[in-house]
């Protein structure tokens, strides 16, 4: 019975704005990503469409996950999620 009140009192963290926080790390990623793909083509190497492809799955993820969490962040992160 004690724990069933102790549950009773508990709520999850709110996850919207860690995911917001995340998209947006994985879209610099991506763009961060275009560097070494023109080093590599300004090279003649074929890696540079790795690079390219990486950074453009990366980039769709981000923006996806980013869009999809949006939210205000007017009061900041709590310890707790940060």
């Amino acid at each position: 019975m004690r724990q069933r009140i102790l549950l009773a009192g508990w709520s999850p963290p709110a996850v919207r704005p860690i995911l917001f926080l995340t998209g947006i790390m994985l879209v610099a990623l991506s763009g961060a990503m275009l560097l070494p793909a023109a080093v590599d083509a300004l090279a003649g190497s074929p890696n540079w469409r790795s690079f390219l492809i990486a950074g453009s799955i990366t980039f769709a993820l981000g923006a996806g996950l980013s869009r999809w969490a949006r939210c205000r962040l007017v009061g900041g992160l709590s310890l707790r999620q940060a």
